[in-house]
């Protein structure tokens, strides 16, 4: 079973994911009111055709979001739009 693990996995924050249960990752809008956290967003596909959030990751700063984001990008090119 392939994992998709994150490089800040603090105190069980962003637990690994099955890679075939995602068909997609962004990044949520960011938060003005709380710039001291960054997230991304794992979504699933439903029975109905429709996506769903499946996890969330979280991070202290957008810089740690971005590092994650071009290390998945490589890793993971299928679960990005261009």
């Amino acid at each position: 079973m392939l994992t998709i693990k994150s490089m800040y996995n603090l105190r069980n924050v962003n637990p690994p994911i099955e890679f075939s249960k995602v068909t997609r990752i962004e990044r949520a809008p960011d938060n003005h009111k709380n710039q001291n956290i960054s997230i991304l967003y794992f979504y699933g596909a439903q029975a109905d055709g429709f996506d769903k959030i499946v996890r969330t990751w979280f991070y202290k700063s957008e810089s740690d979001r971005e590092t994650e984001l071009r290390r998945l990008r490589e890793q993971y090119s299928s679960l990005f739009l261009s």
